[in-house]
């Protein structure tokens, strides 16, 4: 193996993540981590005879691999800073191909460049790249689940959704208790009667996901049927808001939200955002 041209390319995640600290699952200060963070487009550990190739990308998401324990996960910030960090220090230069005798290395992609190292029996890296070496192995194994939580992925049940929610923009919520779910139906959902079935919130949590009023008519939004616990143990919650094109009109107004129960959790939860554009309410393809 002597060059890079056999490997998948990397495709930037531009999906936004939205993160909410949860602890003893109380819902903490909403942020936004999903911006780009680091001032390369990818960044990999290749194992030539071992454990799966780990990618990390600017937006904190890994991959991991390409067999049947292939995965995605979630860096954490503190986690992805200490890298970005670790990255500098490394002091890359640039690798074209993997050296003979190598037996793994690090391959960072940025600018069109790649930059990296390998090791081997006669290939000693400095400190410094070690020390990134050793960061990337750490957060492989958690993903792999190897003294960690493996990543998983978890049901979630439709619980509520409509079109009148009373929110200013488009946001997430955590409903952990019973005040929780009746602040949210006397607020945020009091301009659409609902009928909300039972909850054991001893077991059970909701996570409510908001369009806001800016969509087009026909707009919904929909929590995925499964959610990934990821890496170090952080949920990550996927979210499609499904909207009309441009030319399509509508009958004014609307502001869809979705909301989800699934099993109790101790966790910090990141809900990552895509759009999709559909047909015209009426028009073929057109699905609710």
């Amino acid at each position: 193996m002597n060059g890079f041209l056999g490997y998948r390319g990397w495709a930037l995640s531009a999906a936004p993540l939205v993160a909410i600290l949860v602890s003893g699952c109380d819902s903490g200060p909403v942020s936004a981590p999903g911006a780009p963070r680091a001032p390369w487009e990818s960044l990999a550990l290749f194992t030539f005879s071992g454990p799966d190739t780990l990618r990390i990308f600017p937006d904190a998401t890994l991959e991991l691999g390409a067999d049947e324990r292939a995965g995605s996960g979630l860096v954490s910030p503190s986690e992805f800073e200490a890298l970005a960090e670790a990255v500098a220090r490394a002091d890359l230069e640039p690798l074209s191909s993997w050296p003979p005798g190598a037996q793994g290395g690090v391959l960072l992609a940025v600018g069109g460049r790649s930059l990296g190292f390998a090791w081997g029996p006669d290939l000693e890296p400095p400190a410094a790249r070690l020390e990134l070496r050793l960061l990337l192995e750490r957060l492989r194994a958690e993903a792999l689940g190897e003294g960690s939580e493996k990543v998983a992925q978890l049901a979630t049940t439709s619980f509520a959704r409509g079109r009148q929610a009373l929110v200013a923009a488009p946001t997430a919520r955590l409903i952990a208790d019973r005040d929780g779910l009746e602040a949210l139906l006397a607020g945020e959902l009091s301009g659409e009667p609902l009928l909300i079935g039972e909850i054991d919130f001893a077991r059970e949590m909701l996570l409510a996901v908001f369009a806001g009023p800016a969509v087009r008519p026909g707009a919904h939004v929909e929590i995925g049927a499964q959610v990934a616990r990821t890496a170090g143990g952080y949920l990550l919650v996927p979210v499609t808001l499904h909207e009309p094109g441009p030319a399509c009109a509508g009958p004014g107004r609307e502001s869809p939200f979705h909301i989800v129960r699934l099993a109790r959790l101790d966790t910090q939860i990141y809900f990552q955002w895509e759009r999709l554009e559909t047909a015209c309410p009426g028009g073929d393809g057109w699905v609710l």
